[in-house]
């Protein structure tokens, strides 16, 4: 049986415009999402036994008041397994606060390690920015520190420096394959034989592994290591459940199956409604 977890949009505003970006199914921009629908999906994820909640965005920390809401959320669901997914850009400065707030752990996405195609692919040069806070967040205990690369013909090339930067900074190292949401993503893609075949040119041996609840495929090489998520997430996939930034829970990144989080007053059996099509 599945284990869907749940990933909360706290907002829609991002400050980098990556060309690939599916801004985790949020329909509008510059939307936060009201602390009350936040702290209320906690409860309801914990009265239905869910043990995983992450925050995106947008760009959560981009979000004042989110170490109140992560403190609200630890509060609420004490053993929950709380983790954020992050572009980095502000974690340097907010790596120790929210780690005092109760996170666990954070991934970054990270696409490019040259300062000139970062900015390509993400539309902004804080190439430097996210290196350091990758640092903090070390430094901070919010372990293990992820990262997660988006692979594509634009920075396929990159492939060994990525390893050897996750490796040698004790970061785990997680590619995925594009989703190709829009024209641009498309064109962009490569397939996963494709990575699978640079992988091994690299790396000694694979195997398959399940890390909590999630397929993927781990490429060893004495102490070297890297994951691929072993399939495509398209729009109508996935293990978690949704909660955008305007409040509609989604089992997919489409609009197929959305239902609003207080739709006719009972939150509650929206969500049951929402979850019962992850099971």
């Amino acid at each position: 049986m599945k284990s869907p977890y749940l990933r909360i949009s706290v907002n829609s505003s991002c400050n980098l415009n990556c060309y690939f970006c599916h801004s985790d199914g949020n329909n509008r921009q510059d939307q936060e999402l009201n602390r009350g629908d936040i702290l209320l999906a906690t409860k309801l994820s914990k009265k239905v036994g869910m043990e995983k909640i992450k925050l995106t965005g947008g760009e959560p920390l981009l979000r004042k008041d989110i170490c109140k809401i992560i403190s609200d959320m630890k509060k609420i669901h004490p053993y929950v397994d709380l983790s954020m997914i992050t572009n980095g850009t502000e974690l340097a400065k907010r790596a120790s606060e929210i780690s005092k707030a109760g996170l666990d752990r954070v991934t970054v996405s990270l696409d490019s390690l040259d300062p000139e195609n970062y900015s390509k692919i993400c539309g902004s040069d804080r190439l430097e920015e996210v290196k350091m806070g990758l640092e903090e967040a070390k430094k901070a205990g919010l372990d293990p520190v992820k990262l997660n690369v988006v692979l594509s013909k634009h920075n396929i090339t990159e492939l060994e420096k990525f390893v050897d930067f996750a490796n040698s900074n004790g970061y785990m190292l997680r590619f995925l394959e594009m989703i190709p949401y829009n024209e641009k993503a498309k064109n962009a893609k490569i397939s996963e034989e494709s990575i699978h075949n640079r992988l091994m040119d690299i790396f000694d041996d694979f195997e398959d592994i399940n890390e909590h609840g999630t397929q993927l495929l781990l490429y060893r090489s004495g102490e070297n290591q890297a994951r691929v998520k072993k399939k495509v997430v398209d729009p109508g996939e996935g293990d978690y459940l949704r909660l955008t930034a305007d409040s509609i829970l989604k089992p997919n990144l489409n609009e197929k199956g959305s239902i609003e989080l207080r739709k006719n007053g009972i939150p509650e059996t929206n969500f049951h409604s929402a979850l019962r099509s992850k099971l």
